[in-house]
């Protein structure tokens, strides 16, 4: 069960199919510029 203000607050129930939404994603971007950023220092890195 959601939490009441989360419940208050959530807009998706309300929104038909095909209508925009705006979705951020700043997280989900953070999350993929670290691992490109390790993937490319262990590339760098040298192999013992």
């Amino acid at each position: 069960m959601l939490v009441a203000y989360t419940q208050q607050k959530v807009v998706i129930p309300s929104k038909k199919i095909g209508q925009e939404v705006n979705l951020e994603v700043d997280i989900m971007g953070k999350y993929v510029e670290r691992l490109l950023t390790t993937a490319r220092f262990s590339m760098n890195k040298p192999q013992v």
